[in-house]
């Protein structure tokens, strides 16, 4: 099971890059898109490839990037940042229904989240030395 077509548009159209392959999808907002972000938070680039294989570009995004499984009769989405983990914010939440996925997906990058609120209370507990 993938992201139907109207779901990925869905997504790319809020902001959100989604690149996919068989198994698996990244999801990340690019930094300077409108929306949830953290204080002082760049992630690492990611690089994406064209039609010959050659690297375009290293996006960046200004929230942790999100990994998403895809398993023959569910979704396994998953942002985990800290080793060994689970830190502030961390999650993995199976889905069954894409549409219900594709709303967390939106409110993690730009609504009300709490797994988001979590990690940007922590980063942001750094920034005035806590």
């Amino acid at each position: 099971m993938r992201l139907n077509v109207q779901n990925k548009t869905t997504l790319e159209k809020s902001g959100i890059v989604v690149l996919e392959n068989d198994n698996r999808c990244m999801l990340l907002k690019k930094t300077g898109i409108n929306g949830n972000r953290l204080p002082n938070y760049r992630s690492i680039p990611i690089a994406t490839l064209d039609e010959n294989g050659e690297i375009t570009e290293g996006l960046t995004s200004d929230c942790p990037v999100m990994n998403l499984w895809y398993n023959k009769d569910h979704f396994l989405l998953s942002c985990w940042n800290w080793v060994p983990g689970p830190g502030p914010g961390d999650f993995e939440k199976e889905f069954t229904d894409q549409d219900e996925l594709v709303k967390f997906i939106i409110s993690y990058y730009f609504g009300s989240n709490e797994y988001f609120e979590a990690r940007k209370k922590y980063e942001e507990g750094r920034e005035n030395g806590g």
